[in-house]
């Protein structure tokens, strides 16, 4: 028999205690390719996409590069760009996840395939 060693007991934190620590994300707004206001970074966590999840968006045109959980925040908002490493993202759906402690947002990413001018400065 698998065994995934949940015990659903609050008293293991491992079961409940969520962490972001795969990487930093940068939030930024953003106009016809040109960045025009840094809005923070936050710490990720890396997720996984679901299929019905991924082919409802396949079917759509919509091609999911990247899923990452980050905390609940109001600044975060659908039309903002956020960068991982070098690379820039679109941001396509964000899902309230509230099973874990702290509850999170899991956003799902399409890769940009252009890039941004910084005109933040």
């Amino acid at each position: 028999m698998l065994s995934n060693n949940k015990t659903f007991a609050n008293n293991n934190l491992r079961d409940v205690q969520k962490t972001f620590n795969d990487g930093i994300c940068k939030v930024y707004e953003a106009e016809e390719r040109t960045l025009t206001k840094y809005k923070g970074f936050f710490h990720f966590s890396n997720e996984t996409v679901g299929l019905n999840t991924f082919f409802d968006n396949n079917v759509r045109g919509v091609q999911i590069e990247k899923a990452i959980g980050i905390p609940i925040n109001p600044i975060l908002s659908k039309l903002d760009i956020l960068k991982i490493d070098d690379d820039f993202y679109k941001i396509i759906e964000i899902q309230t996840k509230d099973k874990k402690k702290p509850h999170f947002f899991k956003v799902l990413l399409e890769k940009d395939v252009f890039d941004y001018e910084d005109g933040t400065t």
